[in-house]
């Protein structure tokens, strides 16, 4: 019965090895760009354009009528790599410094951002939305790895 136990839980103990060897290396946070039109930066730090501002976000057909806080955001590709875009990297955090996620909204708006992936000198523009009824301040985005890799204020 001894043996039989241990068989069972050394694959869970390895398992486990394995899930805390993969955890992420930390990162240095990333710089808040400030809000307005998407300036291109070269800097280092800031090798993807992000902008935002508030908007009203329009019903689509798949709505259910939930109250949504919406940004217009602009994501422009400085790098010299390809960057994917998907509405499923945004979240928005408010006044009070809740974090919102897009997941919840998805296809209840029109003018959604695109996933699609940008080249180098490419922008993509597009709508996104969080249920709820606040005042977004802050929009990140991440990388398909969920590494935050740009972030900025909310005009």
């Amino acid at each position: 019965m001894a043996g039989r136990t241990v068989v069972l839980w050394l694959p869970l103990a390895l398992l486990l090895l394995f899930v805390a060897g993969c955890a992420p290396a930390e990162e240095e946070p990333v710089s808040v760009q400030p809000s307005g039109p998407a300036e291109v930066d070269t800097s280092e730090s800031m090798l993807i354009g992000l902008s935002a501002e508030r908007a009203e976000g329009k019903p689509s057909v798949l709505s259910t009528g939930q109250s949504l806080s919406c940004v217009r955001v602009t994501v422009t590709n400085s790098t010299e790599k390809p960057l994917e875009v998907n509405p499923l990297y945004f979240s928005v955090t408010d006044t009070e410094g809740v974090r919102y996620e897009g997941t919840s909204a998805l296809g209840m708006y029109e003018n959604e951002i695109d996933t699609t992936v940008l080249a180098p000198g490419e922008k993509a523009e597009g709508m996104f939305c969080a249920e709820g009824d606040f005042r977004p301040t802050t929009i990140a985005m991440t990388s398909p790895l969920l590494i935050e890799i740009a972030r900025a204020e909310v005009a």
